[in-house]
């Protein structure tokens, strides 16, 4: 009975770790494409400030 708790205990860990990266990279994510919009928007903004 020792073998199938801790298969389960790796298991269990194991996705507790890709959670936990898994995280971050979402996160690095979200913050490119602000980063991404923001580049835009500026861009956008230097652009029609050379029309003028």
């Amino acid at each position: 009975m020792v073998l199938p708790v801790s298969i389960s205990t790796s298991y269990y860990a194991k996705a507790v770790r890709g959670r936990a990266e898994a995280k971050p990279l979402v996160w690095a994510r979200n913050k490119l494409a602000d980063l991404r919009l923001l580049l835009l928007q500026e861009a956008g903004r230097l652009e029609s400030g050379h029309h003028n």
